[in-house]
């Protein structure tokens, strides 16, 4: 990291007494952000690794046919995700495979993060979150919030509205009218909103893993919401 983004990062976060570099476990890229990909690191939740063939209903998967990413972050714990768990996924081809509800792997701007964080650079390449859908060029904030009402996603509260509009605007202001996507993720049990460039969204997420004592469940994604 160059001395100007870690002095950016150190006045940002105003870390004064901390000017030693972070240092990253060397496997960072097998971990998903759930939520801010710039936050305060915690401990490292080991990957499950899960390996083998599995059944799902009538359907058996193989879990190398699948790619792996341990989550670190309890933002998707309203969704039924926790850290720790592992997540297996499929590269999406277009963003037509991505259905509202989904829970996506998208590749973190790191200058989108700059730009929106005063400078502070993000740990993390890539963060989870959960889709709502394409946004139009000329879409407001206002008419989002309309194709919101009765959905998973509704913002119920001010400070959602106004994070919708705030998330927006500068979305808009740094990408301009290229093909925008919207996620949620939660913080404090607010939705926060996030907008992405097609692009940057990576994967979907198809099955989920955890440790329950001494065994590893797996889970169709879709059970977690429906």
């Amino acid at each position: 990291m160059e001395l100007t983004e870690r002095i950016s990062r150190i006045l940002a976060l105003g870390l004064y007494d901390k000017m030693t570099e972070v240092k990253l476990p060397s496997n960072i890229d097998n971990y998903v952000a759930a939520g801010n990909p710039g936050k305060s690191l915690m401990d490292f939740p080991e990957p499950i690794n899960s390996m083998g063939s599995f059944k799902i209903g009538k359907s058996i998967f193989h879990t190398n046919d699948f790619v792996h990413d341990t989550v670190l972050g309890n933002s998707m714990f309203t969704d039924g995700i926790q850290s720790g768990y592992e997540l297996l996924s499929r590269p999406i081809r277009s963003i037509e495979e991505v259905c509202e509800g989904d829970f996506i792997i998208i590749d973190v701007d790191r200058e989108f993060y700059k730009f929106r964080h005063h400078g502070r650079v993000p740990y993390f390449k890539k963060k989870l979150r959960r889709a709502i859908g394409e946004v139009l060029p000329n879409e407001t904030a206002e008419h989002i919030e309309c194709r919101l009402v009765d959905t998973f996603a509704e913002p119920f509260r001010n400070k959602e509205r106004k994070d919708l509009k705030d998330s927006l605007a500068e979305a808009r202001d740094f990408y301009g009218d290229e093909r925008l996507y919207m996620s949620i993720t939660y913080h404090d049990g607010d939705m926060h909103y996030s907008f992405h460039p097609v692009v940057n969204i990576r994967s979907k997420v198809e099955v989920i893993a955890y440790k329950s004592e001494e065994s590893i469940v797996l889970t169709e994604v879709s059970k977690l919401y429906n």
